[in-house]
């Protein structure tokens, strides 16, 4: 009878053992994935930051017309974004109409050099760049408003 006994207690220890062994896999593996998740998190928020750069390094920033100019040829060529520049000859929208994108812009940068036009802006001028995004958070238009004119 003694050899039943050591074996039922030896298939006690094996299954409490096998039961230990699952337990620490399972948490092992529960935090793995918290792990992951968190890392993955991480990532698409980097990610989404260096796709926005572009736009991004205007929001706050005072820069030059001709920084504004070279934005907006920029813009033109490579992304769906209204720049809305507003100088003291008023407010206008290039490559789009509006932040909904949904017309775009006859304005051409060209007469961005004309001191004459409407739609001059003066190389040397301040501007104060600021990002709007709209429901969903993407960026659709960047707004430069004048801030000194040389």
């Amino acid at each position: 009878m003694s050899s039943l006994v050591e074996k039922v207690i030896a298939i006690g220890g094996v299954t409490i053992g096998a039961l230990i062994l699952l337990g620490v896999l399972f948490t092992s593996i529960n935090k793995g994935k918290d792990f992951t998740e968190s890392a993955n998190d991480k990532l698409t928020s980097m990610s989404i930051a260096v796709e926005e750069s572009d736009y991004t390094r205007y929001d706050g920033a005072i820069v030059t017309g001709s920084d504004v100019v070279s934005a907006i040829k920029y813009f033109d060529s490579t992304d769906d974004v209204c720049i809305t520049v507003t100088t003291s000859k008023g407010t206008n929208n290039f490559i789009f109409t509006g932040p909904d994108l949904s017309t775009p812009s006859d304005i051409s940068v060209a007469n961005t050099r004309d001191k004459t036009s409407q739609y001059y802006i003066n190389p040397g001028s301040k501007f104060l760049g600021e990002c709007v995004r709209d429901s969903d958070g993407t960026i659709t238009n960047i707004i430069f408003t004048v801030q000194t004119t040389p």
